[in-house]
């Protein structure tokens, strides 16, 4: 690939090579993009957008500036960094953490992208929700193009601990068991109630009812809907409607966009 650049993208206009570095790219001139990665302009919701895309389908959209750079310089960057990771044939997930007090996606020991705060708000969600969103998204696409994995989604997930730091190497979660469904949420008349496990039920933590899975169970609920994800600990027993398979605490199903309808379609993830 050296001597050409199919993504036809060039240095960031006014970012200098000391905040390219800043911000992870070490290179003395711009990496050639990947053949399979490409940027684009795009208007979402009434606001411009850059789309970072593999093989044509979105893997994220850069909505806001951050540390200086704008919308298509950071665009730039996260697509050289992918650019490098589809090069590398590494077979390392894209796994949240945390890096200076904020939420990143990370590929092994690379820095992909800074999930910040303002993203998150733009998208109606968190910023660790949100990394669980990109981290889906480009696991399951690369998968599709390198075959990385027998199973794509059986390797580690990395669980991003709220107000926190992670250490890839001790706070990770093997995927067990896979299932989908329907899910609902309860809240205002059980707050401040005792649970089946005998804890009081907070409508504000990140909690969930299950009919049978041990207490403490953490399990990675993604809507099918919105594709926003939440890591949840399950304390209580339900749900007690037929055909539905987890009940969620208020701010669990305000994390995935499940708080207006009262239900929706998830995947549960039962992590280890």
């Amino acid at each position: 690939m050296a001597g050409s650049n199919p993504g036809g993208t060039s240095t960031p206009a006014g970012v200098g090579m000391e905040a390219i570095e800043e911000v992870g790219v070490s290179e003395a001139r711009p990496l050639p993009l990947h053949p399979l990665v490409r940027i684009r302009p795009n208007v979402v919701d009434e606001r411009l957008v850059w789309e970072i895309r593999v093989k044509g389908d979105v893997a994220m959209r850069v909505r806001t500036r951050y540390g200086g750079l704008g919308l298509k310089e950071r665009a730039e960057i996260i697509a050289w960094r992918l650019s490098a990771v589809l090069d590398s044939g590494t077979e390392d997930l894209f796994l949240p953490g945390k890096r200076n007090g904020e939420t990143v996606v990370m590929c092994g020991e690379r820095l992909i992208a800074t999930v910040d705060r303002q993203s998150a708000m733009l998208n109606a969600s968190t910023s660790e929700a949100l990394a669980w969103v990109w981290c889906d998204n480009l696991n399951t696409l690369l998968d599709r193009i390198n075959d990385r994995m027998n199973a794509p989604r059986a390797g580690r997930i990395a669980e991003v601990s709220r107000g926190g730091s992670r250490d890839s190497s001790r706070d990770s979660w093997t995927i067990v068991r896979t299932f989908q469904g329907i899910a609902s949420w309860y809240g205002p008349g059980f707050h401040g109630k005792e649970t089946a496990s005998g804890e009081t039920y907070n409508q504000w933590d990140l909690t969930a009812a299950h009919a049978t899975l041990p207490f403490g169970t953490r399990v990675l609920v993604t809507s099918l809907d919105t594709n926003k994800s939440v890591v949840v600990r399950v304390n209580d027993r339900g749900p007690w409607v037929k055909g539905r398979i987890i009940d969620l605490s208020r701010k669990a199903a305000q994390e995935i966009g499940l708080l207006d309808s009262g239900i929706g379609r998830v995947r549960l993830d039962v992590l280890e």
